[in-house]
């Protein structure tokens, strides 16, 4: 695998060396999370599951809404300082965003508990802390990035995977509940943000004591795409994936949608250690390729590494997963193996779309982007409705074929419009 990518992307060193950092981190953190849980899948119920599952997908909406997208923009401007004030914009944004969302959950909480059991509202008061803790670390996390701190970026995720880990298994020996999985999901995604804020301050003092309100109010305004276009592309992408498994939860019995996330877990994992450490770099290399009129080439570039790492992996996870899962964690998780088949065609395509998406950022197509995203929402939030009422019984399996089907057309759009810029 590290040979394909050594191959592919002989022409830019800086490239190579910084997938190769990421791609160790990501190695590092995801070992220890499918090592420890066989452990944690014996000491939780998929029930427990299934309220991870539901927060988790709540989480992963506010997740988007928190910095108003000013952290995506962290690695375009060509000074440190303009970037530092979409940093500070992004940490302003998700402070008062998740008061808001801490005051709605509060005034709301006897509507939620119409929709949702008494047991999953009460854990609901951890979505704005989960939601802050993001934020931050987004924020930070695009800092490195443009700064291209990638060491930092992999440490943190090692760091992140284990505490999360440690914590899910004490709190699992002691008092198994759904808490503690919560809690360890949060740390998981975000904890590392103590690490990357110090170090983003300590070194940003000059430029932070500088910043007035007339130049948050000047980037704000130079920025204002960001959260005109791509909140709401971020929310339609997030809400066409999220939505659905709140959907699953409603229409199916028991724990199918806890199912449904240990699944996704499992198979986003081992794609991740290249794609989202190519995703990183591509973002951070994506503006100097764009201005030297190079991009569409290297995008090319980029899909075929994708594109050499996964075909086999995945053909032979189609196979087997049915048969390892079980063995692997416990008879009762069976269904998650048989959701795994079923899942492989839609995160292969995720796969090879994901990385490159950010492109219609990096050539100012938000608008573009933000159709897709509507156009993601709608159809796949409809055809799960519609299997919901009619079909419930094979409702995962249309929600997994609708992935697939949204990820093709996305990667036939993003290559259309980057053949014309």
């Amino acid at each position: 695998m590290i040979n394909i990518v050594r191959s592919k992307i002989h022409s830019s060193n800086a490239m190579l060396k910084s997938v190769m950092i990421l791609m160790s981190g990501t190695a590092f953190s995801h070992i220890i999370f499918i090592s420890t849980l066989p452990i944690i899948t014996r000491l939780y119920t998929p029930d427990d599951f299934k309220v991870l599952a539901i927060y988790s997908a709540i989480l992963s909406i506010v997740s988007v809404l928190v910095c108003l997208r000013f952290e995506v923009a962290v690695p375009l401007p060509k000074y440190d300082s303009h970037a530092c004030i979409l940093v500070v914009l992004s940490l302003i944004s998700t402070v008062i965003i998740n008061i808001l969302i801490f005051l709605s959950l509060f005034i709301f909480q006897d509507n939620l508990k119409s929709f949702f059991n008494d047991s999953l509202v009460n854990y609901f008061w951890l979505i704005p802390i989960g939601g802050v803790f993001i934020g931050f670390f987004n924020a930070f996390q695009y800092w490195n990035t443009r700064k291209k701190d990638f060491l930092i970026i992999s440490k943190t995720r090692v760091i992140q995977t284990s505490f999360s880990s440690i914590l899910q298994i004490i709190y699992g020996l002691i008092s198994p509940a759904s808490i503690g999985l919560i809690i360890g999901y949060i740390i998981r995604i975000s904890f590392g943000f103590f690490i990357t804020g110090r170090k983003f301050f300590k070194e940003n003092w000059y430029n932070l004591k500088r910043i007035n309100k007339i130049k948050l109010i000047v980037i704000f305004r130079k920025y204002k795409k960001f959260p005109k276009y791509s909140v709401l592309e971020g929310l339609f992408n997030s809400s066409s994936i999220q939505i659905p498994v709140l959907l699953i939860a409603f229409y199916s019995a028991g724990p199918e949608v806890g199912f449904l996330m240990l699944a996704s877990q499992l198979l986003s994992a081992p794609m991740s250690l290249i794609g989202q450490s190519v995703a990183q770099a591509y973002l951070s290399e994506a503006r100097n390729e764009y201005q030297r009129n190079n991009l569409t080439e290297f995008t090319h570039k980029i899909i075929i590494i994708l594109l050499k790492s996964s075909v086999i992996p995945l053909f032979l996870g189609f196979i087997l997963f049915p048969y390892l899962i079980p063995i692997f964690l416990g008879d009762e998780w069976s269904r998650v193996g048989v959701m795994m088949s079923w899942m492989v065609p839609w995160f292969f395509m995720q796969f090879i779309t994901s990385p490159i998406s950010m492109s219609l950022h990096v050539t100012n197509n938000q608008s573009t982007a933000l159709l897709l995203q509507i156009f993601g929402f709608l159809f796949r939030n409809g055809m799960v409705i519609i299997a919901g009422c009619f079909l419930s019984e094979f409702i995962f399996e249309i929600y997994a074929v609708t992935g697939f089907i949204f990820y093709s057309i996305y990667l036939f759009v993003v290559l259309r419009v980057l053949g014309k810029s």
